[in-house]
């Protein structure tokens, strides 16, 4: 018990506001996690050995398909534990960086399989990346958030929002379409002149918070799309705020409790897991001033 801490992030963003996220655990042993380490490095240069036999490989009964199929399962479990972690922290961080910043359209672009291989990932994603940067070089002060996702048919097609820039930079047309439901019924549908990959939908931004929260779920639409794994699920540009991060430690025993020293009545509880000793705290600055 000596050696539990509370593990405190504090989260300042450019609205005012102010979020502590605190965890209750033990503070990592160094040695175990290089012998860790050690022994994942060596366990890949086993898998890639049983993977280069894998076409070999012949069942002599349905028990020895069974058996392998849990140790399978064993295998890749934590895995896919991982990769919903990967996923909700990239949300987390997605959300921070939306709660700093305003947008002025929302815009959909897509690729056109005339002008570009569209299931090639690697020439899409160069391809966004190289229209993003253009347009910053000439509009310096544009800032974006693009989040990926797959289309029904394949291949990838960007959703953004995009702030500092107008409607005449950005090269607008309306393009004689509007918006059929939800809130938003009957705005008006532009298209981006400056978009020459394919197709492109751009609307004003009415609703500042509904239309963050609608980015947002495209990194969870798809739930766990092996075809994220190890890839970056939002892309921003270089020039968008963050909220300022203060990471600190506290003792954590009979004695020292973090909540002593935090004045709960000024803050809200987002979340809190009793059990996993996980509490998560908001609160307005301004209001407490």
């Amino acid at each position: 018990m000596v050696n539990k801490v509370s593990f405190v992030t504090k989260k300042t963003y450019t609205d005012n506001t102010e979020k502590l996220i605190i965890k209750n655990g033990f503070r990592p042993n160094i040695d175990k996690i290089k012998k860790a380490k050690r022994i994942k490095k060596i366990e890949k240069e086993i898998d890639f050995k049983d993977i280069k036999k894998a076409g070999q490989l012949s069942f002599d009964s349905l028990e020895k398909e069974k058996e392998l199929k849990k140790k399978f399962d064993r295998k890749y479990a934590p895995k896919l534990e991982n990769a919903i972690r990967s996923m909700n922290r990239s949300k987390n961080q997605l959300m921070d960086i939306l709660k700093c910043n305003d947008f002025v359209f929302f815009v959909t672009l897509t690729f056109d399989k005339n002008k570009i291989d569209r299931l090639d990932d690697t020439q899409t994603r160069k391809a966004f990346r190289y229209w993003a940067n253009t347009v910053r070089r000439n509009f310096s002060n544009m800032t974006y958030v693009a989040v990926e996702e797959y289309h029904k048919k394949g291949g990838l097609h960007y959703h953004l929002l995009l702030g500092q820039i107008t409607a005449e930079e950005l090269g607008l047309i309306d393009s004689g379409k509007t918006v059929k439901s939800g809130r938003c019924k009957g705005q008006k549908i532009f298209n981006i002149s400056k978009w020459a990959l394919g197709w492109s939908t751009a609307t004003e931004v009415l609703d500042k918070n509904a239309v963050k929260y609608y980015l947002s779920k495209y990194l969870t639409k798809g739930k766990i799309d092996p075809r994220f794994y190890g890839k970056k699920r939002y892309y921003t540009s270089q020039n968008i705020i963050r909220p300022i991060v203060e990471k600190f430690q506290v003792p954590c025993n009979k004695e020292i409790n973090i909540f002593d020293s935090i004045d709960l009545d000024t803050f809200n509880i987002d979340y809190q897991d009793l059990k996993k000793e996980y509490t998560v705290l908001s609160r307005d600055i301004g209001a407490v001033q």
